[in-house]
C-alpha cells in the first residue's frame, strides 16, 4: 500500500512490513530519534528476527542515532555477545541458529546441545539476576555468551559492579545495556565454541565466578 507520492504507507504492523516499508518507517523515524526512541528500538528489533542482508546499514544508522541521543537501543543476545567481543556491531543482523543447529528442550525451552543442564541450572537460581540469553557460541560471529537482568533497581549498580569483575578473567567481555522496561541487562561473552580446548573451562568458570556473587 503507498500514498499519494507513491511511497509506502506507515503501519503498525512491523511483522508484515517489507523491507522497502521498513526502510521507509525508519527514514522516518530517525528524523527525530529522541522523540522516536522505542519506534526506533522496535525497528532494530525486526531488522534482527526478520530483514536481509539489505538492511543491515539501517542497524547501524539506527544504533548510531540513538547512540547520539544519548540513549543507545537494546540489542537481541547474539548482537551484544558480538558487541561484547569487538566494540562494533556486526556486519550482518544476527538472530535465530545457523542451519543444521539442533537445539534440545529444557524446562519447556530449546537450548544449545552442548551445554550442561548443571549450568542452566545454577545460571537459573543466581540471587537478583534473571538469565534472559545464552548460546554455546558458533565461531567468531556469533561468540558464546550469558545475558543476565538485574529487575531491581536497587541492587543493580552492586550487582553490575561484581559482574563487572570478570573482566579480569581471560576470555571474558562485557557489554552493559538496558531492555525496554530500563532494567539493567549484563553480557558476559567469549570467542570460543564447542570442540575448542577452553570451551568447557570458558564456561564452567562463569558459571562458578557468578554463584559465588550470590
Amino acid at each position: 500500500m503507498k500514498d499519494e507520492e507513491g511511497r509506502p504507507k506507515l503501519r503498525n504492523l512491523p511483522d508484515r512490513c517489507t523491507d522497502e516499508e521498513m526502510a521507509y518507517k525508519i527514514n522516518v523515524y530517525l528524523e527525530k530519534p529522541k522523540q522516536r526512541y522505542y519506534l526506533l528500538v522496535s525497528a532494530l528489533h525486526w531488522i534482527y528476527r526478520e530483514g536481509s542482508f539489505e538492511m543491515s546499514k539501517y542497524a547501524e544508522r539506527i544504533t548510531g542515532a540513538l547512540m547520539e541521543a544519548g540513549r543507545p537501543g537494546p540489542m537481541n543476545g547474539l548482537t551484544s555477545g558480538y558487541y561484547a567481543c569487538y566494540g562494533i556491531l556486526p556486519p550482518v543482523p544476527l538472530g535465530g541458529k545457523s542451519p543444521g543447529v539442533i537445539q534440545r528442550p529444557w524446562r519447556g525451552y530449546d537450548v544449545d546441545p552442548n551445554l550442561k543442564d548443571h549450568w542452566l541450572e545454577d545460571l537459573n537460581c543466581l540471587p537478583g539476576m534473571d538469565l534472559i540469553s545464552i548460546e554455546e557460541g558458533e565461531g567468531q560471529l556469533r561468540p558464546a555468551h550469558i545475558v543476565l537482568r538485574i529487575p531491581d533497581k536497587k541492587e543493580e549498580d552492586d550487582l553490575a559492579k561484581k559482574v563487572l569483575k570478570i573482566k579480569k578473567m581471560k576470555g571474558r567481555y562485557i557489554h552493559l545495556d538496558r531492555d525496554m522496561k530500563d532494567n539493567r541487562l549484563i553480557t558476559i561473552a567469549g570467542l570460543v565454541m564447542p570442540g575448542d580446548v577452553d570451551w568447557f573451562r570458558w564456561f564452567q568458570g562463569t558459571v562458578d565466578f557468578l554463584k559465588r556473587i550470590g
